[in-house]
C-alpha cells in the first residue's frame, strides 16, 4: 500500500511533462536565401525585379572623304565642326569620320566614289560633273564680274538653297546620283597665281592658264589665254616645270598646297576680295543608302544643321579670306587687284553666260530660261535688300 502511494506522485510529473512538451511552440525555419528574380509569377507570388534596360545601339558612323589635308579650311576643318554638332544634337547616335589626304576619294572621282558609297559623304566639286549635275554646275563654274563682284558670301549661300528649294529639276539630279546635298558653303574667291607677273588683261595674252567647268575656259579664250585642263595633283609641277603659265583657281586651296612657290604673282579679279563665283562651288552629299541608315529624326537633325551653318559658313570663309591675303604677302607672294578698266573689260569681253547656261539647260529638256531668270532677280533682290532671307 505504501509503495502505490508513492507511484502516483511519479505518474503525476510524467503526465505534467509529456502536456508541457506538446504545447511548446517549433523551432522557427531557417529563412530562405533569395535567389535571381524571373518575370511576374501569378497572383500571390513574390514580386520580381523588372528586366534589366536593352543596350543602346551602336552609333553609326559614316566616313567622309577629301583629296585635301586635315589642316584644309574649306573641305575640312569647316565640315568637321558641322560633323560635331551632328554627334551632340543626336545624342552620339550619328558620328563622322574624316579621311583626308586622297586616302578615300580623289579630285575627279568623288562623286563617283560617293555614288558607289565608297565614301559615305564626299565633297562634290560640281563644276566637274556638267553633264551629270547640269543644273547644279551651272552657275557654279562662272565669274560673272559684275554680280560676283556686288554678292557677298552671304548671298550667294542663300542663293544656293533657294535655288534647290524651288527647283524640283535640281533636287531630281542629285537624287538621280543616289545621293542628297546637306551642307554647301561659298567657295573662296579665285585668283590667277602665276610664274611671271600677270598684272593686267594684256598680260593674260597667250598665257596657258589652267581651269575648270565648261564656261571658265571660254572666258580665258576671250581674254586671249590658253586654257588647260589638269588634274589638282599636277598642277604644283606643272607651274615648276612651265608645262602651265598660272592657274585659275580657289584662293585657299593654293595656298594651302603652296602653289605660290612656284607661282608667287596673284592677281585678285577686282577691288576687296575680288569677283565670286556665281553659287557655292562646293557640296556635302551623303550616299542616300548610308543616309536610310538613320532614323527619320537624325535625318532631319543632319539636314537642319547643314543649313543652318550656311551663314556661319560664310562668315568663316570671308574672314579667311582676307587673312589670305596678308599670308600670302607673309609668305613672299606680290599681290595685284585687277583694275576697274579691266574688270569692265572683262565684262565686255567675257561670254553672256546666262545665255549660255539658259541655252544648255533649255536643250536638256531642263527649265534653263526660267532658272536664270530666277537666279538674276534673287541675286539683284538680296543686293537692294528687298529679299533678306536671314531676317
Amino acid at each position: 500500500m505504501k509503495r502505490k502511494i508513492l507511484l502516483i506522485p511519479l505518474v503525476l510529473l510524467l503526465v505534467i511533462s509529456l502536456v508541457a512538451t506538446g504545447c511548446a511552440a517549433p523551432a522557427p525555419a531557417p529563412a530562405p536565401v533569395p535567389g535571381p528574380q524571373g518575370p511576374p509569377g501569378p497572383p500571390g507570388a513574390p514580386a520580381l525585379a523588372p528586366a534589366p534596360a536593352p543596350r543602346p545601339a551602336a552609333p553609326i558612323e559614316f566616313t567622309y572623304g577629301s583629296v585635301h589635308p586635315q589642316t584644309h579650311f574649306y573641305c575640312a576643318q569647316l565640315p568637321e565642326e558641322l560633323f560635331a554638332k551632328v554627334t551632340v544634337a543626336t545624342e552620339g547616335r550619328v558620328r563622322v569620320r574624316g579621311i583626308y589626304g586622297g586616302a578615300l576619294v580623289q579630285t575627279m572621282n568623288t562623286l563617283e566614289l560617293t555614288e558607289s558609297r565608297v565614301a559615305d559623304i564626299g565633297h562634290i566639286v560640281v563644276a566637274y560633273w556638267p553633264k551629270k549635275l547640269p543644273m547644279a554646275s551651272a552657275f557654279s563654274s562662272i565669274r560673272d564680274f559684275d554680280l560676283g563682284n556686288r554678292l557677298d558670301s552671304r548671298g550667294i549661300g542663300a542663293l544656293y538653297w533657294k535655288m534647290y528649294d524651288e527647283f524640283p529639276e535640281l533636287r531630281a539630279e542629285w537624287q538621280a546620283r543616289g545621293i542628297t546635298p546637306i551642307w554647301s558653303m561659298p567657295s573662296f574667291v579665285y585668283y590667277i597665281l602665276s610664274r611671271e607677273p600677270i598684272k593686267t588683261l594684256a598680260d593674260l595674252k597667250g598665257k596657258k592658264v589652267r581651269t575648270i567647268g565648261k564656261y571658265m575656259p571660254m572666258t580665258m579664250e576671250a581674254l586671249g589665254a590658253v586654257p588647260m585642263a589638269l588634274s589638282w595633283a599636277e598642277i604644283y609641277t606643272s607651274l615648276q616645270t612651265g608645262l602651265i603659265d598660272a592657274v585659275y583657281t580657289c584662293a585657299e586651296s593654293c595656298y594651302k598646297d603652296k602653289f605660290h612657290e612656284v607661282a608667287p604673282y596673284v592677281l585678285i579679279t577686282g577691288p576687296d576680295l575680288g569677283a565670286s563665283l556665281g553659287l557655292p562651288g562646293g557640296t556635302g552629299a551623303i550616299n542616300n543608302d548610308s543616309f536610310a541608315l538613320l532614323s527619320k529624326a537624325d535625318q532631319e537633325t543632319f539636314l537642319k544643321i547643314g543649313r543652318e551653318m550656311m551663314p556661319y559658313f560664310c562668315d568663316r570663309i570671308e574672314e579667311k579670306s582676307r587673312q589670305l591675303i596678308k599670308d600670302y604677302k607673309k609668305e613672299g607672294a606680290t599681290i595685284t587687284h585687277l583694275s576697274d578698266a579691266d574688270v569692265a573689260e572683262w565684262i565686255r569681253l567675257a561670254p553672256n553666260f546666262y545665255e549660255l547656261i539658259a541655252a544648255d539647260l533649255n536643250e536638256q529638256g531642263l527649265p534653263g530660261t526660267e532658272y536664270v531668270k530666277k537666279y538674276q532677280e534673287a541675286a539683284e533682290d538680296y543686293i537692294s535688300g528687298k529679299w533678306k532671307p536671314y531676317e
